[in-house]
């Protein structure tokens, strides 16, 4: 008789984290991303009969995703052309894009996430995860997975970068992002057209408030804000840059795109959804006369 083989045990969870951040990169410029992160366990069964007590791992693999990775403007360090300086807890870096237009971001150090090679990837940020939470599994024996990946989504999505000079946690940050689904309904109908070309309109911009911009140069916008972490500033393409009256908060986004959008349909009632991230955001509502 030959001795059974025992298979390991195999616990996944899909999204138990998300990252909502910015990141530098050397074609694009500046982007918003959102990323699902997953989760894979496999092993031998621990007590009582799971490969690692769940309820312990999952809040530190949420904490280490929220302190390092979240609401960051990501960097990569090998990125060609980028230069980072440092006074203090001050970090200024600057770098172009693939079109040969600068980009200047000041901040506390903090608000920057650098990591190795040349772009940021998924694979690069699954293997920066896993590294940190290895340490938390101990000798339980336990094979850990990370992947990072996009949301699906059937529809238009567009990225866009912000920052909330008032807001008291890290949304503050003058550059942090998300990639986001965005639905308009015109008089009831949903309008996939005016979906996709809005989303085409603000593929990787910064949405900043008016009150925010201290220069415009030919063709540039500089964004500058003292916040509860410290100064920040960004100087960027104009292109690259919508400007809205208000904060750039998700449910003035909404609102920003539903007006622009009813101001060519006079009569008729446009409602936005637009989305800051996975399952959640904004609704605006408006009506021209």
């Amino acid at each position: 008789m030959t001795a059974e083989s025992v298979s390991p045990l195999c616990l996944f969870v899909d999204g138990i984290a998300i990252i909502d951040s910015a990141v530098a990169d050397a074609e694009r410029g500046l982007f918003g991303a959102t990323w699902l992160v997953d989760l894979t366990l496999m092993g031998p069964a621990g007590e009582p009969g799971m490969v690692l007590d769940f309820g312990r791992l999952k809040p530190q693999v949420k904490a280490i995703v929220d302190e390092v990775f979240d609401h960051v403007l990501i960097v990569p360090e090998g990125m060609p052309g980028l230069v980072i300086e440092q006074e203090g807890a001050c970090l200024t870096l600057r770098w172009k894009d693939a079109a040969g237009e600068g980009y200047r971001h000041q901040s506390p150090a903090n608000a920057v996430l650098r990591v190795p090679g040349e772009r940021v990837t998924h694979e690069g940020i699954a293997a920066l995860i896993r590294a940190r939470l290895e340490t938390h599994l101990g000798g339980s024996g336990a094979e850990l997975e990370i992947r990072v990946r996009d949301e699906p989504v059937a529809g238009a999505t567009y990225s866009y970068c912000h920052g909330l000079e008032h807001h008291a946690g890290r949304c503050q940050r003058i550059a942090h992002g998300h990639r986001s689904r965005l639905e308009v309904w015109v008089d009831g109908r949903r309008d996939g057209v005016l979906e996709v070309d809005w989303a085409a309109r603000w593929r990787d911009i910064y949405v900043g408030s008016r009150a925010h911009l201290v220069a415009a140069p030919d063709k540039r916008c500089r964004f500058a804000y003292d916040a509860g972490e410290g100064h920040f500033e960004l100087d960027l393409p104009a292109a690259r840059c919508a400007l809205i009256d208000t904060e750039s908060t998700v449910e003035q986004i909404a609102a920003h795109i539903a007006t622009r959008l009813a101001a060519k349909r006079p009569g008729q009632q446009v409602l936005v959804r637009a989305f800051e991230g996975v399952g959640k955001g904004g609704i605006g509502t408006a009506t021209a006369h």
